[in-house]
């Protein structure tokens, strides 16, 4: 077969593996999908394996300073659980195959256009099956009122789904395509209710929105109207509100993770927790807020994810979190001005460098806004999209 249809089934199984997992393997996390996936790229590149056993300094490094936290972290703090340490073993393994596609991406170039914009076509397809469906095989083979098959819940479907939207958007050089793509985006991510989605939409009009009086004369009315639209709208508005007497699920667990990772970092004297230990600490007013909300008792629920990946690393890591998500930061800075460049002038880029640019500028998304963990499929691309980065970043733009 085609490396390049493989390539896409890859890309397609990294997005689906780990719901299906998670609902006919009772997987607790996304790990076991994610693994699943990543095997099937070892065994797609079974003649390249050399590359995923060489040592590569980033690797080493990383890890070498998480080992010394580690240390200091189990003196000061105390001592991690059993999961910590296979998750540790688990994250390596994952990192390393990141590496090793991330070479393969590069040397057999098999980041085309077409690729691309058949695996949109085929997201926006699933997204549009399950509204004109009503949800109907989520609701067979998930068991969930509300979702995008093969995907679990629209915010899985809508994390997997952003960075491919972005890429497709600059890799169409019509604007009249571009936002004819936006507007029917945008209107699926009304359908199926997922402020996400709307979220790499406003990332999407930052970088190709050019500030003059025109755009701003047309932009303007647009954002008014949309604000409009979630502020008047009961889904979208109770979101909005941050309060520990609201009801709303998603605006308590986001609430949740502030506060958890605030009580982390506090007490531990800033060293944090340690690696996946997030929810060993006591539970929060928030808490016990969200387990009365579901109707459970003991306050213990959703709290291991953090609700997004920054209060998971504070919490986690403490001061060394801080500093990673500053590093983060300032990385998506640069990205983003590259990629408006990109956008706004006819700059030759190689595919697989776009690529890099791409998952690492809205992986802000899982960072400040909806995380899933460490084991997520974007999580898993934005590493090789780093590894592709700080290789060529000198070489273009």
């Amino acid at each position: 077969m085609n490396k390049k249809y493989l390539n896409f089934l890859i890309l397609l199984l990294l997005g689906i593996s780990p719901p299906l997992a998670g609902q006919y393997l009772n997987a607790t996390s996304m790990a076991l999908g994610l693994l699943i996936s990543l095997g099937f790229i070892i065994v797609t590149y079974l003649t390249k394996l050399e590359w995923l056993f060489k040592s590569n300094k980033v690797i080493l490094s990383t890890f070498a300073i998480v080992f010394i936290y580690g240390v200091f972290q189990h003196i000061l703090v105390g001592f991690w659980e059993l999961k910590s340490y296979y998750s540790l073993i688990l994250l390596f393994i994952i990192v390393s195959v990141a590496y090793f596609f991330s070479k393969i991406l590069v040397t057999d170039n098999l980041f085309d256009r077409k690729m691309i914009y058949y695996l949109t076509g085929l997201l926006i397809f699933f997204g549009f099956f399950a509204i004109v469906t009503d949800s109907t095989l989520s609701k067979l083979l998930y068991n969930r009122e509300k979702g995008v098959f093969p995907f679990g819940e629209p915010s899985h479907f809508a994390l997997f789904f952003g960075p491919f939207f972005i890429l497709t958007v600059i890799f169409l050089k019509s604007n009249s395509i571009r936002f004819l793509l936006i507007f029917i985006v945008f209107l699926l991510s009304i359908f199926i209710e997922s402020s996400t989605l709307l979220i790499y939409i406003f990332l999407v009009l930052l970088l190709f929105v050019r500030f003059s009086f025109f755009s701003v004369l047309i932009f303007i009315p647009f954002f008014l109207g949309t604000l409009y639209y979630f502020l008047t709208n009961d889904y979208f508005n109770s979101r909005l509100i941050l309060s520990v007497d609201s009801t709303n699920l998603t605006s308590l667990v986001y609430l949740q993770g502030l506060t958890d990772a605030w009580l982390a970092l506090k007490n531990t004297n800033g060293l944090g927790l340690g690696f996946q230990m997030l929810g060993s600490q006591a539970p929060s007013q928030i808490s016990y807020q969200i387990a009365h909300v579901l109707g459970s008792q003991g306050g213990e629920v959703n709290r291991l994810d953090g609700g997004f990946l920054a209060a998971k690393i504070v919490a986690e890591f403490g001061v060394f979190g801080i500093f990673a998500i500053f590093g983060y930061l300032f990385v998506f800075i640069k990205t983003f001005l590259k990629l408006r460049r990109v956008m706004n002038s006819r700059i030759f880029v190689p595919n697989f460098y776009l690529f890099s640019l791409v998952f690492i500028y809205p992986l802000f998304v899982e960072f400040f806004v909806r995380g899933v963990g460490y084991f997520s499929p974007s999580l898993f691309l934005f590493f090789v999209a780093m590894f592709i980065y700080n290789t060529y970043s000198n070489r273009f733009l």
